[in-house]
């Protein structure tokens, strides 16, 4: 990103956020560093189960629905939801910096 598109997605970003209207893509990165699983490290357990590598998979959205389907229900990634979610994590300085923001919305694929 050029210099000037940059600073233009900066003011336009700054007016959202006074105006009310901003809203945030948060990465499945940002939690790592809190002590939180990401994607290919929840659906590891699942893909050893389908006798699968998890690190050759490309699209574990189609991996946890095949293996809900396989298992007719999603108990078991339920389970695995509860467990890696639940455990004690640490919040980082990105999660303040990101509370201190006036949005109303945040997408993540972090549950």
């Amino acid at each position: 990103m050029e210099d000037t598109d940059f600073e233009a997605f900066y003011d336009d970003y700054v007016k959202a956020l006074d105006e009310g209207y901003a809203a945030l893509f948060a990465a499945a990165g940002l939690s790592r560093p809190s002590g939180f699983v990401d994607w290919k490290g929840l659906m590891r357990e699942i893909a050893r189960e389908l006798n699968l590598d998890v690190d050759l998979e490309s699209d574990l959205i189609a991996l946890a629905q095949y293996h809900v389907n396989t298992r007719a229900g999603r108990s078991h990634l339920n389970r695995l939801l509860i467990e890696e979610f639940t455990k004690d994590a640490q919040i980082t300085e990105n999660h303040q910096l990101i509370a201190q923001l006036p949005l109303r919305t945040v997408w993540t694929p972090n549950l």
